[in-house]
Order: structure tokens, then C-alpha cells, then sequence
């Protein structure tokens, strides 16, 4: 079985019940490893995602959302990037912020692949 660390398999987790956002992600390593400015948040997470990407485990999306009421987005647009605009996007974590990876009504989001759920439920089992 393919060994990865806990926070990637955490995103699986987390990939598995909705598309995760990589803005939650970068809550999720800066919990876990303290303050960091956002330059580190922008590489650790690209290297997690870069890891499950590479191995197939994910996919990078992106959706768009519209505000539905005052306290609600709703999706409007979903589209995998291909694997050349992931590898551009994997590149370049420090043009992230340019980017506003962190928009409400452009998320960047991390779905999970049949790969990733397989491996999630052979983990699962090896636990048990």
C-alpha cells in the first residue's frame, strides 16, 4: 500500500464527503504547524496536493459560486483543470495570493479520485 502522511490522507478524508477547498487546507497547516506567513502555508499546500495529485489520489478544481441570499453561495461552474494548468498551478504556489485562491465566489477545490477512494478504503481496512 502506497504510504503518504497523515495531513494528505486527512484531505482524502475530507475530499471524500465534498470538494475541499484549499483555503481549508491552509487552516489545517497552519493549526497543525503553528503561525506561518503565507508564502509557507502557499508551498506546504501545494506539496500535499502535489503528493495526492501525483499519485492520482486527487483532482484540482475549480468552481464558481454566486451568493445565492445573504449567507449562502451556491455553485454555478465546476471545471477540473487539466494536467498541465495543475502542474502551472503546482508550480507557482507563490502567485497563489494573485491568484485569490481564498475568493468566495472562485473556489479552488480538491476532489477526490476513484484511486483515492480506493486507497482511503484499503487503509481503512488494514486498520480494522
Amino acid at each position: 500500500m502506497t504510504d503518504i502522511q497523515e495531513i494528505e490522507e486527512g484531505v482524502l478524508i475530507e475530499a471524500d464527503f465534498y470538494p475541499y477547498r484549499i483555503g481549508n487546507l491552509l487552516n489545517d497547516i497552519e493549526v497543525r504547524n503553528g503561525s506561518l506567513d503565507m508564502r509557507e502555508l502557499f508551498r506546504m499546500a501545494g506539496n500535499v496536493i502535489g503528493s495526492l495529485w501525483t499519485l492520482g489520489f486527487i483532482k484540482v478544481i475549480k468552481t464558481g459560486y454566486r451568493m445565492a441570499d445573504e449567507d449562502t453561495f451556491e455553485p454555478m461552474s465546476h471545471t477540473v483543470l487539466s494536467d498541465a494548468e495543475t502542474r502551472e498551478f503546482l508550480k507557482n504556489p507563490d502567485k497563489w495570493d494573485e491568484m485569490d485562491i481564498l475568493s468566495d465566489t472562485l473556489a479552488y477545490e480538491l476532489e477526490i479520485t476513484e484511486d483515492g477512494r480506493n486507497y482511503l478504503e484499503s487503509a481503512i481496512r488494514t486498520i480494522r
